[in-house]
């Protein structure tokens, strides 16, 4: 690998950190078209850590559900996303990451903490690199 493929694979891997990390923050935020525009049009959003939720796939299906999430990760909820770990697998115009998330609740009470795993696959478009897939595991 020359310094110019090792520059933009560096490039690459470190946009795909920051939209990770901007999911988490935007989302805690409340800024749900934010955390939308980080995904693309196709979305498949699944938390396999609750079985009985249907995947939610398309940017606008997502949009619905983030709304009506607001009271639970949104400003006043006290719960924040952390996401200490992530491992990002390049592969051309695509990409995959694996990520360690705690999720903590009551901050401001006495904090609960839930561990999950996201699986997450990107895809490179005209805009940067957006969140295609995203498998919320247990661990």
């Amino acid at each position: 690998m020359n310094e110019a493929e090792r520059a933009r694979r560096t490039a690459d891997e470190l946009e795909i950190r920051n939209v990770i990390a901007k999911l988490a923050i935007h989302a805690d935020d409340g800024q749900v078209d934010a955390v939308a525009a980080l995904m693309a049009e196709d979305i498949r959003w699944e938390n396999r850590s609750a079985p009985d939720t249907p995947p939610i796939v398309g940017r606008a299906a997502f949009l619905a559900f983030a709304n009506q999430a607001q009271a639970m990760v949104g400003p006043g909820s006290h719960a924040y996303h952390t996401v200490p770990t992530t491992v990002v697998n390049l592969d051309g115009d695509r990409a995959t990451a694996k990520s360690y998330l705690l999720h903590v609740r009551d901050a401001d009470k006495t904090p609960g903490v839930a561990m999950r795993i996201y699986n997450d696959a990107f895809v490179r478009t005209a805009d940067g690199w957006k969140l295609s897939v995203r498998y919320i595991d247990p661990v």
